[in-house]
């Protein structure tokens, strides 16, 4: 079949790339800066390699980015690895990022910041190697942070201001290298778990899997 490049480079208006379990089997083309009106892709099983282009962190009108298990833009399966790009949209539209199940290393970049509409974030199985990113408390639509099974180390601080991640509903830290407690003021600042209604659950198609006390518990959620 012809390559990804020869593909899709000419689709200056393509909004949604599918190709899940077609086995490419070569590195990711850096083309997609030309792709201005992609919003999703889907790339699950598809035998990708090598270091994921910088330039599709910075597409205006991408919503979901999903390299791991999530959807739209699944990379699961594959061997992805450096860095998290420090590069991201100011004012970009992305609900979703997982970078799950992959070989990325460093640390978590400070601009995702930028993403003020970010819901969730998932970046399982990996290699990252950081201290709590405590300034993500300021991200006031994220509800799903899942740092589970990387490098993580050190001691949780206390929150930076007592409306650090008011909208967190799921946190999972498991298998990673933390020391001592989890400060009991972030109790005080998770009010979104504190479930009232029925209507505060209603935020978005999700899902996700969480390691309680040894087993697996997976989460699926409709709005």
């Amino acid at each position: 079949m012809p390559d990804l490049r020869s593909l899709v480079q000419n689709l200056t208006n393509l909004a949604y790339l599918g190709l899940t379990s077609v086995d490419i089997s070569f590195p990711i083309p850096d083309i997609f800066a030309s792709l201005s009106s992609l919003r999703a892709i889907t790339l699950i099983n598809s035998g990708l390699q090598g270091k994921f282009p910088e330039a599709v962190f910075q597409l205006p009108n991408l919503q979901y980015l999903d390299m791991g298990t999530l959807s739209l833009l699944s990379l699961e399966g594959n061997n992805l690895y450096g860095t998290i790009p420090q590069t991201w949209v100011q004012g970009s539209r992305l609900r979703m990022i997982s970078l799950g199940q992959n070989k990325l290393q460093g640390q978590i970049p400070t601009s995702i910041v930028g993403c003020k509409m970010l819901e969730i974030l998932d970046l399982n199985n990996n290699q990252l190697v950081d201290t709590f990113p405590s300034w993500m408390g300021t991200l006031p639509e994220l509800k799903i942070l899942i740092l589970r099974h990387n490098g993580f180390h050190g001691k949780i601080g206390n929150p930076e201001s007592s409306f650090s991640f008011q909208m967190l509903q799921i946190l999972d830290l498991s298998l990673n290298n933390f020391t001592g407690k989890l400060p009991v003021e972030y109790f005080h600042c998770w009010t979104a778990m504190q479930v009232d209604s029925e209507d505060r659950l209603s935020y978005m198609n999700a899902e996700t899997s969480v390691r309680i006390q040894g087993r697996w518990i997976h989460f699926h959620h409709t709005s």
